[in-house]
């Protein structure tokens, strides 16, 4: 290599070392800026936050902090709500947050039987015969079937509600029964009121049987499976049934196409 090669190589590596060293002095200014803008100022943050569509709910339950960044994945686990939107606008700093709760569609209360001495009364609840039914916890559930909140006093509620005595546990955020079955359920639910039956309580039995009875109050009991739809017996409760449904003890659709009553 004679002298004047020597040179342009020189020349080119002390060119290549000023534009790393420039390249690596920008990236920790940029860097160090970002990093104090982020952490030091609200530069990367929303200024401005509304939550709409809240009943049941107050704000702080929804997001318990005022303080967003552009950044920040947000997510709302409360078992009252049921779908939720976030809208971001990074040029005017603003974050709306659109929450749509859960509505109540009917009680589903779990009861425990305690064996009672025949003709004592009791405050626990209902009393059939020797056994006492005490209720141990009601909860309100939406027309999915989730289990989203805890219900108050089930009396003088006008608001349809489910007894079980299944011995099954419920608990908020989960489902009233599995998907066959809560399917079931809402079709004896439809059934009912398309033909307009007024029913006081609707009581699932062991959920071995899959049984629903319903308490009418015209009064007679109306016996459902919860594998069958109901809807086959439409048409004969519309022709018959149901004009003479209060001078009937019980009308048993757990039969598939078939209705007993008496």
């Amino acid at each position: 290599m004679d002298y004047s090669e020597e040179l342009i190589y020189k020349k080119k590596k002390r060119r290549a070392k000023f534009i790393l060293g420039s390249v690596v002095f920008l990236a920790i200014v940029f860097w160090s800026g970002a990093t104090y803008l982020y952490f030091f100022t609200d530069a990367f943050y929303f200024s401005n936050l509304e939550i709409t569509g809240l009943k049941s709910l107050k704000q702080d339950e929804v997001l318990a902090k005022n303080k967003i960044s552009f950044f920040e994945n947000l997510s709302f686990s409360n078992p009252l709500i049921k779908t939720s939107e976030v809208y971001r606008n990074y040029i005017s700093k603003s974050l709306l947050i659109a929450i749509h709760e859960r509505e109540p569609y009917a009680i589903w209360c779990r009861s425990t039987e305690l064996v009672q001495e025949e003709n004592s009364t009791s405050t626990l609840g209902t009393v059939r015969g020797n056994i006492a039914v005490a209720l141990s916890g009601c909860y309100w559930f939406d027309k999915d079937g989730f289990v989203f909140a805890k219900a108050p006093e089930t009396e003088g509620v006008l608001l349809r509600e489910v007894e079980d005595v299944s011995l099954r546990e419920v608990k908020i955020g989960e489902y009233v029964l599995p998907d066959d079955d809560r399917a079931g359920l809402f079709k004896i639910f439809g059934f009912v009121d398309a033909l307009g039956i007024e029913v006081r309580q609707f009581r699932l039995e062991s959920l071995d049987k899959q049984e629903v009875t319903a308490f009418t109050k015209a009064g007679p009991k109306i016996y459902l499976s919860l594998r069958l739809d109901p809807s086959f017996a439409m048409e004969p409760f519309r022709a018959t049934l149901t004009s003479i449904l209060p001078t009937l003890q019980y009308i048993d659709l757990r039969s598939e196409n078939k209705i007993f009553y008496r």
